[in-house]
């Protein structure tokens, strides 16, 4: 795994600020453990070490443009940004580069497991307010609760995998999430024909909100 050091190097310090010898290096030695863990983990799922290089190279350029937009309002004025004459792209544009260029690299699986674990925290959250809301509405047993909670977990995290992966096309994005709630909402109906509940695809729970509107 050593081998892929310089590269990374290379690709990640290119324009590094000068500081002290020794906290650069310390800096330098973190990154470059931190890096080398995520290429070893891309390869156990199958994600061949060029590959994985690619990824981190495309993160860091998506940080480097990130950081080169906060620098230009941090240094300007409203005013003077109106006309002022530039080539740097919008949060939005990186945002979609970044997609796009990813995309071109690695699959939709292969992206749900690098960066699954960064929506985990979201899916969770979603998962508890909907089981919330359906428990306002329904007498669930202990065993029905966990499976439809089990059902929702992997609704929302292909949603949020699904959403970020397709972030370069929004036209394909919002094709690709219909589908996907689609699909869910066939698989939840029959669930709840197996639980011995009765079939609800889009359950009421107040006046201006229905269950899966989100």
């Amino acid at each position: 795994m050593r081998k892929f050091s310089l590269l990374i190097l290379l690709v990640f310090y290119s324009n590094v600020s000068i500081w002290s010898q020794s906290d650069q290096n310390t800096f330098k030695n973190n990154v470059i453990k931190k890096n080398e863990m995520f290429i070893s983990d891309a390869m156990e799922m199958g994600i061949d070490s060029l590959t994985a290089v690619n990824v981190l190279s495309l993160i860091e350029k998506r940080k480097t443009d990130l950081q080169s937009l906060n620098n230009q309002k941090e240094g300007g004025d409203d005013i003077s940004e109106l006309f002022e004459s530039t080539d740097l792209k919008t949060k939005s544009e990186i945002k979609q580069e970044f997609s796009r260029n990813l995309a071109k690299i690695i699959s939709k699986r292969e992206f749900s497991e690098l960066f699954g674990y960064v929506f985990m925290k979201n899916v969770r959250k979603k998962t508890v307010s909907k089981i919330g809301d359906l428990k306002k509405i329904e007498n669930l047993t202990e065993d029905q609760e966990k499976e439809i909670k089990t059902m929702m977990e992997i609704f929302y995290f292909n949603k949020e995998t699904f959403t970020a992966y397709f972030a370069f096309d929004k036209k394909l994005q919002k094709q690709k999430l219909s589908a996907l709630r689609f699909r869910f909402e066939e698989k939840y109906a029959e669930l709840r024909t197996q639980l011995n509940l009765e079939v609800k695809s889009n359950v009421k729970v107040n006046n201006r909100t229905y269950l899966w509107n989100n």
